[in-house]
């Protein structure tokens, strides 16, 4: 740990939680103190240097949208998390975001007629980008766009939480399995070890588009492709765009047009170490006015409900939870996705 100067650390620092001692209790002096060498006590907060100061070898952060901000990773705990979790709105034009160009492809006229009753969106963007600590052990990292999770799994991966054979299960609307050729040509031959962390942090915010990150996961050896299980709501028209077919297993929530039970919890807690990483837009279609007509009826009866559990228990039972909020896609407002937040970290 790096603590700039004599002075005594801010008082907010001393909240439990927040203090060394947590960590140590939490995770056990060895990865404690190996977590905290990653971090810098800065301003009242443990910051991720690594990710959160990258060098001039990878410059700034690639941003998507004008008003964009570069957040720092922070570490907390469970009880410092609700101070970490603010939001900055974006205001962009609809056909700027992925969401509508998406639908307009599918349904010109009745997008087009959505995007000129509604010619701008806000966008909510994460201040900070929260690594909680959990009293029982477990990490939960949480980032607005999707390819940041990377950064979380290795983090893991160099603290001892899990190894190359641990079960991923994304939950997400997108497979996010397409291969940045250019960046795994840069990268050079087969490479099953992952990278240094500060080239992880430079990969996912300079290189990595947001339907990158598992192909890059597995790339870095991360994870395997084989242990890689994607849990969707429904394959439905437009929702993923790949178009390609993923080495790992599919979980479908709703087949012949009915919900079905999930398998995806009772295999979770038969195939041991496990991460899951999630996307809230896995939640859009209850929230997200850009769903059609006959999708909303074909996922009538599919509430939060029955969904939300499904992920608690995924949470449950992994080592590590990543969290991507995808402001590009979950379209709702900062309550809600708070809400959602809270409810999964408190189940983990």
């Amino acid at each position: 740990m790096k603590i700039t100067g004599s002075s005594p650390p801010p008082t907010n620092i001393s909240r439990p939680g927040l203090i060394p001692q947590y960590l140590r209790r939490a995770l056990g002096q060895h990865v404690a103190n190996k977590l905290l060498g990653y971090f810098t006590l800065k301003d009242g907060q443990y910051v991720d240097h690594n990710y959160s100061s990258l060098t001039n070898a990878y410059g700034t952060r690639a941003q998507k949208f004008p008003g964009q901000k570069n957040p720092p990773l922070i570490l907390t705990s469970v009880k410092g998390l609700d101070e970490l979790l603010s939001f900055y709105p974006v205001r962009v034009e609809a056909f700027e975001t992925e969401r509508y160009r998406q639908r307009f492809s599918q349904s010109e006229s009745i997008f087009l007629a959505a995007a000129q009753s509604s010619p701008w969106r806000q966008l909510n963007f994460l201040n900070n980008f929260p690594l909680v600590v959990k009293p029982n052990g477990k990490l939960v990292f949480i980032c607005d766009d999707h390819p940041h999770v990377v950064y979380g799994l290795a983090l893991a991966r160099q603290l001892g939480l899990i190894d190359s054979a641990a079960q991923l299960f994304h939950v997400d609307e997108h497979l996010d399995n397409t291969v940045n050729s250019q960046l795994h040509k840069k990268m050079g031959g087969s490479l099953y070890a992952p990278p240094a962390l500060p080239v992880i942090a430079g990969h996912c915010k300079t290189e990595l588009r947001i339907d990158e990150h598992l192909a890059y996961a597995c790339r870095c050896g991360l994870v395997q492709p084989g242990n890689i299980h994607y849990v969707l709501t429904k394959d439905l028209p437009g929702l993923r765009s790949e178009g390609t077919e993923p080495a790992g297993k599919k979980i479908f929530l709703v087949e012949r047009q009915r919900v079905v039970p999930s398998a995806a919890p009772d295999l979770a807690l038969q195939l041991g170490q496990t991460v899951l990483d999630l996307d809230l837009d896995f939640f859009a279609y209850l929230h997200d006015p850009l769903f059609l007509e006959e999708e909303k009826a074909l996922l009538k009866g599919w509430p939060e409900k029955k969904s939300l559990p499904i992920v608690k228990t995924l949470a449950q039972n992994a080592a590590v939870v990543l969290i991507a909020i995808s402001p590009d896609y979950f379209g709702v407002p900062p309550e809600k996705i708070k809400a959602l937040i809270r409810s999964i970290v408190a189940a983990a």
